[in-house]
């Protein structure tokens, strides 16, 4: 007689459980953005815009709005190529966009050109990207950055300290990084005051300020630090988010 509320008190528990473990988790996906015109800078409505990733062949697909922009939401980090195709126009196609995590990367203006859709115009990716809907100030350790820099011991924190405002601690090891005990000062805060995550999961040891579990180099796509101005979602500590993925 007494099992089925003894259930639906489990049930309630574990509707609470599912719905409060994400929260200690940041983002690691991120967003694309961009507008469609044609060569007079008037909007391009109702192009089709195609996103695909090069490494997994995923594909996501949207149109462009009445004022000529698209976006595409919940982006895993990685590398892309987009397409946009719209009746009257040539095809146009740019590769290599590369993504980091918690990006909100905008494309900018895209101009279409006067053409047979079979006909294109092709665009790889280069230069940095700049990131204009945000105010937050961060750094991005790239994937061919992680591969062809040579670190001693292979771990992803020792690049850390080659980005602005961060201060690795002195320690004893001969070969630092957090796997070693050691840590890093951000922006002048205390080496506990970071938050570090793999995949969106918390990993810092909040009394050392180093993660509890060690994480090869060479199973990492991206290092992304945000040091100050950032989002809300790293609003836990005062110093700085430091995310793997």
């Amino acid at each position: 007689m007494h099992q089925q509320p003894q259930k639906a008190g489990f049930c309630l528990f574990l509707i609470w459980l599912l719905n409060v473990l994400p929260l200690g988790a940041q983002q690691v996906t991120g967003a694309i953005s961009g507008a469609v015109t044609d060569r007079t800078q008037s909007v391009v409505a109702g192009a089709k815009v195609r996103l695909s990733s090069q490494s997994t062949a995923a594909v996501r697909e949207a149109s462009t709005d009445t004022e000529g922009k698209f976006i595409f939401n919940a982006v895993p980090a990685g590398v892309y190529r987009l397409t946009v195709t719209c009746e009257g126009f040539k095809s146009y196609e740019q590769s290599d966009i590369e993504l980091t995590p918690n990006q909100s990367l905008f494309l900018g203006d895209i101009r279409l050109e006067v053409g047979l859709v079979t006909e294109s115009v092709t665009v790889v990716a280069s230069g940095a990207a700049v990131q204009t809907t945000s105010g937050e100030r961060s750094g991005i350790i790239a994937s061919d950055e992680i591969e062809n820099l040579t670190v001693m011991n292979r771990d992803f924190t020792t690049l850390v300290s080659l980005l602005p405002g961060v201060v690795e601690n002195p320690t004893d090891f001969e070969v630092p990084g957090f796997s070693g005990y050691a840590s890093f000062h951000v922006g002048g805060n205390r080496s506990n005051a970071n938050s570090i995550t793999i995949d969106g999961g918390s990993v810092e040891n909040s009394n050392g300020g180093n993660p509890n579990n060690f994480v090869s180099i060479d199973s990492l796509q991206a290092v992304r630090i945000v040091t100050s101005n950032y989002q809300a979602e790293f609003g836990r500590k005062p110093g700085a988010g430091i995310m793997a993925i």
